[in-house]
């Protein structure tokens, strides 16, 4: 399990959120906990900076873009001191780290050497009452989710530990390592938890006795008593049940297998990352980067819709892509 985790921290309310959440989970596991902050100052050169002189001269730019600059990393000095207060009577072993660049690849960067990547995001339903249309483009959470290396955490309401986790798995997702990593999750936090399948009618069935068969292998007799259900691929489906499951609640951990194609990662339903973050309402959601999923493919025959399973070499075309978005 984690022993090491990664907070992405900005002055908004869902970053305090995951902060809470972050702090809980590193104290629960004794875990390290690096909070990281960056002063956007590639956007910012975007904005003020010239390449050639014009009409007045280049002096009057570089002297606003070091002014400002000035400025945000003020703010993420206030930012970080904030946090060590938060945290001070705690006892977790936590740094703190300002950096400077593009915001996505600095959080990649950094996420590489940890277990875990903890991030705030405020979903549509809540920034439909802001009178602007953010919600319309693609928001940070969802660019790094897109290339991010290990598991994120995306918290969206404010809570501590959740009471219940629950895993959705298909066939394009599978894999052993995943449900052994879940099962020690529910050791971890001591909660109730449950396992949800999806996928084709004529490989459900095999996927469950996979499911049932890793959890019977886990030398643990809780996990073998893990409740497994199923529901269909269709978005209204995956919608009622996250509903119905509690996912809007703040005591409700889901966590969503992810799989590698040529459109970019997708959740084990077959939806997009960017539908999932932007749309589905969780309180606190994990997604999965891909896995080896080689222990289940043999018996599967199913693929996802419309997309043939991506190579190293698209993934790193889609993080090609979605950096340059982020510039």
């Amino acid at each position: 399990m984690a022993k090491s985790f990664l907070l992405a921290l900005d002055g908004s309310q869902e970053a305090l959120f995951a902060a809470d959440v972050a702090a809980a989970l590193a104290e629960t596991k004794n875990a390290k906990l690096t909070a990281q902050t960056v002063v956007d100052s590639q956007s910012l050169w975007e904005i003020v900076g010239q390449d050639l002189p014009g009409i007045i001269g280049s002096g009057p730019y570089m002297a606003a873009y070091q002014t400002i600059e000035m400025t945000l990393r003020s703010v993420a000095e206030t930012l970080m001191h904030a946090f060590e207060c938060r945290i001070a009577n705690s006892g977790i072993e936590a740094t703190c780290e300002i950096d400077e660049g593009n915001i996505i690849d600095s959080i990649l960067r950094r996420a590489i050497s940890h277990d875990l990547v903890v991030m705030g995001h405020k979903s549509k339903f809540r920034q439909r009452h802001i009178h602007q249309k953010r919600y319309i483009n693609t928001s940070l959470c969802q660019r790094v989710a897109e290339l991010c290396p290990v598991p994120l955490l995306v918290v969206q309401n404010a809570m501590q530990l959740w009471k219940r986790s629950v895993l959705l798995v298909s066939a394009e997702t599978y894999s052993r390592e995943t449900i052994k990593a879940f099962v020690q999750l529910t050791k971890l936090t001591g909660r109730k938890a449950e396992i949800v399948c999806t996928g084709r009618s004529k490989t459900i069935d095999s996927l469950i006795n996979s499911v049932r068969q890793e959890l019977s292998e886990s030398y643990d007799k809780e996990a073998d008593k893990m409740p497994i259900s199923v529901v269909g691929r269709r978005l209204y489906e995956l919608e009622k049940f996250l509903s119905s499951s509690g996912a809007e609640n703040n005591d409700t951990l889901v966590v969503l297998t992810t799989c590698a194609t040529e459109q970019g990662r997708k959740v084990c339903t077959g939806e997009s990352l960017d539908y999932v973050i932007r749309d589905v309402a969780a309180a606190c959601t994990l997604f999965l980067p891909p896995q080896n999923t080689s222990s289940f493919s043999e018996q599967s025959v199913a693929t996802v819709d419309n997309a043939a399973p991506a190579s190293r070499a698209v993934e790193s075309s889609r993080a090609e892509e979605v950096s340059r978005a982020g510039r």
